[in-house]
């Protein structure tokens, strides 16, 4: 990677290329990354942006077999899942939230917490627990329980993300080419989710829990945010750019470390 010619808000950048195969097709995708020492969360945008090409490329491949996607800007059904986020997003997150105009700062928490309410009452969380031991089918049983409590996603008004260049990378990867009248009631029947062969969503939930080393997974469900945050203050390393973009590329050349899939449909 090259030296930008200038200086960015939080230091030098490089420029440069990443090269994969999605799909089995070689892509090329420009990248900045920082070139100092940082925290993991000043990688996000390069995630995002290597999710967002992905989930771009598989479009792709859905559209030439004749199907369309279904997701339109208003529609919110999915918004209402379980949305499992990486503790590096996690942080992140919660940054948002601070950073939000007080009315809607406190609009946005006082959802957080009635949604933690009812999960709480409900004994929702204490089946979640850590996420230490839990199967696939126990995941996808809590997803659907989750979904059944009927949860708006805090950041939700008037049917639109009040985050959404920022939303989850797990948001990202979430497309259906099935009738959105059956998102409000999904079933593994009704839904035909996109399928993305690289999650980066995965990928980063495989770095948080590596770089913490605590022996829990590396993701929390959304609605969690806030509180795990407050309960578990941040230390994560710092590491240049250049350094954590080989981390990440080192876990997508190994896709069967990463291949956990979403809990979201």
């Amino acid at each position: 990677m090259k030296k930008s010619g200038g200086k960015a808000e939080d230091g030098e950048m490089l420029h440069g290329a990443v090269e994969m195969k999605v799909n089995g097709v070689p892509v090329k995708i420009e990248l900045s990354v920082p070139a100092g020492s940082v925290k993991p969360q000043k990688m996000l945008p390069v995630l995002q942006q290597l999710s967002n090409s992905c989930v771009q490329l598989s479009i792709t491949e859905v559209e030439k077999s004749g199907k369309e996607i279904s997701c339109r800007a208003g529609c919110a059904a999915c918004c209402s899942q379980l949305v499992p986020i990486s503790k590096i997003e996690a942080y992140n997150i919660s940054i948002l939230v601070r950073d939000l105009s007080a009315m809607k700062k406190q609009v946005v928490v006082k959802r957080f917490k009635k949604a933690h309410d009812q999960l709480l009452d409900s004994g929702w969380i204490a089946r979640m627990g850590t996420g230490v031991g839990l199967s696939a089918e126990d995941r996808q049983s809590l997803a659907l329980e989750y979904f059944g409590e009927g949860i708006e996603c805090p950041f939700l008004e008037n049917e639109s993300c009040v985050i959404y260049s920022s939303r989850p990378l797990a948001c990202r990867e979430y497309l259906v080419t099935s009738s959105a009248k059956h998102c409000s009631d999904p079933t593994e029947e009704t839904i035909d989710a996109v399928p993305v062969s690289l999650p980066i969503s995965a990928t980063a939930h495989k770095i948080s829990g590596e770089i913490l080393a605590n022996g829990e997974p590396g993701y929390i469900p959304l609605i969690s945010v806030l509180k795990w945050s407050e309960d578990n203050p941040e230390n994560f390393p710092m590491k240049t750019g250049p350094l954590w973009m080989e981390m990440i590329m080192d876990k997508l050349k190994r896709p069967e470390e990463t291949s956990e899939k979403s809990d979201t449909g």
